[in-house]
Order: structure tokens, then C-alpha cells, then sequence
């Protein structure tokens, strides 16, 4: 089922040997059982190997220090090309792999200090296996280059650290452009540069959270969504200040009831056309959470324009030119929060009103506002964060 395959074997050379149509993988190296980072195979070295239909991974190993993989091509695999897993201080030089089903180069397991350089990765198109058009939409991964996320399974896979990816020359076949290269979430010190892709592009997800970032925040945050509606009044001659339309006792029940999340503003609700100038949106808050904890923020995914916030009856904050010295074409797209720790009421309803200005084309609240809740201090990247944490796995953050 494997052609050659090596196990606790350290010291080796694997070289000039000739593979077609492996049952299950290629070339195997097997350094490890327990993930005990002393008992690491060490000082492999595989070159010029040739691999055709190299079954599951053409060339695949786990556990070892000093692992070489150097001018080998690999035609075909139903999983990995050249496949390194839980490997430090090892490189990738030079290889040409083709037509491999996920990837043609793959990091998994908590990888450290590994060298991608100068190879040659062909993604074929998966309409050439495909016999129909299910087939194709059922189709593997096909990227380039693969540093994969951290793994659930392994409680010592944190990511990836110190990888190199430099220099090489991803193509990928057929209409669809591919991810030449992928970097999953976790992974800390990668450097990716001077790489030549056609039809592929990079994807880098090293900004979003790893597991022990997840878990910190399911911790130590609460993210509670607003329902998104509000009552709305335009204010074409700017008296709602003068008239306190801020109010928590004041009837907006005749107003018009507009939403935040349908990525239009007031536009398409309040209004046929552009409504340009002052307007007002009032809501109630939900119920806050049981727990308390120490800092609360209101989290906007954006208005447009300029907004000022009130809360029970006094302002509290504001998005404006003044405020940040920022244009109006930068404020309209942008996220900001507020703090109000020590504005809330634990007793008793929380009004929260609105000022909006718009100068042109749409305007409003056009994203949907949280309340997060944190036991520490949260800067606006943890706040998104905990609000992307919560769409992905409700269970993750208390969200009410």
C-alpha cells in the first residue's frame, strides 16, 4: 500500500526512486506516536524522486527535525503532493509537483521554521477528473500552497511559526482562479514574497483567531446583537437637539421604522430616493446579560455619515470629522464603538438615539450594532473579533 516507507528511521537519504500508482501514499516517514517533541526522526533528506499517481500523499511524513525535500516531481495525488506535519527546521526547494488533489505543498500540525522556496506547483483544472458538473462542485481543494489551520484533534497545534514562502511559481489550469497560496488561521511569522502565480491568488488568514485566542475570548467576552430596528425621523431643519429628540421619554411611536442591517441605511426604506441631511434613530437596548462584566462597549459596523450618540438622555459619543480628523468618504465604511461602561442602566430600560448626518447618496446606520461586554479592557480589533467569533460558533460566545 506504501512503496517505501520509513519509521523512527533517522539519518536517511531516499533518492532517484521512480513511483507509479501508489495504493495509499507515495513515500511515508513516520517519526513520532506520542507528539513528544524528543522523539523526532532526524536528518532526512529526499531528492529527485519522481511520483505518478502517488495515492493519498506522493511524499508524506510526520514528526522529524532536518527533513529535506529537494528536486523531486510529483504528478498526481488524491491528497497532498509534498506533505510536512509537525516537522521543525526543514525545507521545500526546488520540487515541481502536479495535479495533486488539495495541494501540491502542505504544512500541517503545528510546523516550525520550514523554507518553502523555489518550486514549481501546477493546480490541474478538476473539470479534466470530473465526468459531470456534480462531480466538479464536489471537487478537493486544488490549492498551491497549503499552511493549514490548527487542528481540534492535536491540543499542541497552535499554528505554524517562522515559515518561509518565497520564490515560487504557482500556476493553476482551467477558468476558476485558485488559491496558489493559503494561509490558515494561527499560523505567526510567515513570510511570503516574491512569488510568481497565474490564474491563483493568496490568501492569507493569519489575522483571524487561533484556538487559544477562541478560547480566550469565550472567556472573557460577551457579544449581545440589537434587533436592528429602529425608529426613524428625518430632521431637515436640525432641531432634534434643540428638541431632545434624544428623550428616553419621548413618543417616537409615529416614526418610521427602518432597519440596520439590510446594507442600504434609510435609503429603500424611509425613502424612494437620496435623502441628504439630519436624520434620528431611536431603540431600546436589549435585556443585558446576567454576568456582569467590567467594560461595556456599543460596537457599530458603520453609518453614514457622521453619528453622535446619546444614551438615557445624554451624549455619550460621536463618529464625526471633529472626532476622528478624518474625511466623510473614510467615515461612512468605517467601524467604531463607543465605551459605555458607565452609562448603562442595570435597572430599568436603555434608550439609545441616534443623530445622523448624510451629505450624499446613502445614509444611516447601514451595519448592525452590538453590545459586547468584556472582563477586560477591548480595543476595537477584539471586539470584531468576538463579534466574528460569534457568527461562527454561537456556542463559542454567549450571545443573547
Amino acid at each position: 500500500a506504501v512503496a517505501i516507507s520509513l519509521q523512527f528511521c533517522p539519518n536517511g537519504r531516499i533518492t532517484a526512486n521512480q513511483i507509479e500508482n501508489a495504493v495509499d501514499l507515495g513515500i511515508l516517514f513516520w517519526g513520532d506516536w506520542k507528539h513528544d517533541p524528543l522523539e523526532k526522526v532526524t536528518n532526512l533528506i529526499f531528492t529527485n524522486n519522481y511520483v505518478k499517481n502517488g495515492g493519498g500523499g506522493a511524499i508524506w511524513g510526520m514528526g522529524g527535525k532536518q527533513i529535506v525535500m529537494v528536486g523531486n516531481i510529483i504528478e498526481g495525488a488524491d491528497d497532498i503532493g509534498l506533505d510536512l506535519e509537525w516537522c521543525d527546521n526543514s525545507v521545500i526547494v526546488g520540487n515541481t509537483t502536479v495535479d495533486c488533489d488539495n495541494a501540491g505543498i502542505a504544512l500541517f500540525a503545528a510546523c516550525k521554521n520550514v523554507t518553502i522556496a523555489g518550486n514549481t506547483v501546477v493546480i490541474t483544472d478538476p473539470m479534466k477528473k470530473a465526468k459531470t458538473d456534480a462531480d466538479a462542485s464536489r471537487a478537493a481543494r486544488y490549492d498551491g500552497i497549503w499552511l493549514a489551520p490548527p487542528s481540534p484533534r492535536y491540543a499542541f497545534d497552535k499554528g505554524h511559526r517562522l515559515v518561509t514562502i518565497t520564490g515560487n511559481s504557482i500556476r493553476a489550469e482551467g477558468d476558476q482562479s485558485r488559491h496558489g497560496i493559503f494561509i490558515g488561521n494561527g499560523s505567526e511569522d510567515i513570510v511570503c514574497h516574491g512569488n510568481v502565480m497565474q490564474n491563483a491568488d493568496i490568501l492569507d488568514r493569519t489575522g483571524e483567531l487561533g484556538p487559544d485566542a477562541a478560547d480566550e475570548l469565550a472567556r472573557t467576552m460577551t457579544v449581545v446583537k440589537l434587533n436592528q430596528r429602529w425608529q426613524f425621523k428625518p430632521d431637515p431643519g436640525d432641531q432634534g437637539v434643540q428638541e431632545r429628540w434624544f428623550a428616553p421619554d419621548l413618543d417616537d411611536s409615529d416614526w418610521i421604522t427602518v432597519r440596520s442591517d439590510k446594507g442600504t441605511g434609510w435609503e429603500g426604506q424611509a425613502f424612494e430616493g437620496y435623502y441628504v441631511g439630519y436624520g434620528w434613530c431611536r431603540a431600546e437596548l436589549p435585556k443585558l446579560p446576567r454576568r456582569s462584566q467590567a467594560f461595556k462597549y456599543l460596537y457599530f459596523g458603520a453609518v453614514d455619515e457622521q453619528a453622535w450618540i446619546y444614551l438615557n438622555g445624554q451624549r455619550i459619543g460621536e463618529h464625526t470629522e471633529k472626532s476622528t480628523g478624518k474625511s466623510l468618504n473614510d467615515l461612512w465604511t468605517e467601524p467604531f464603538c463607543v465605551d459605555v461602561t458607565k452609562h448603562l442602566r442595570t435597572n430599568g430600560p436603555n434608550i439609545l438615539a441616534i443623530r445622523v448626518h448624510n451629505s450624499g447618496s446613502m445614509g444611516g446606520i447601514w451595519k448592525p450594532v452590538y453590545l459586547v461586554f468584556s472582563d477586560t479592557a477591548a480595543t476595537l480589533s477584539h471586539q470584531q473579533d468576538a463579534i466574528r467569533l460569534s457568527k461562527w460558533d454561537p456556542l463559542s460566545i454567549k450571545s443573547r
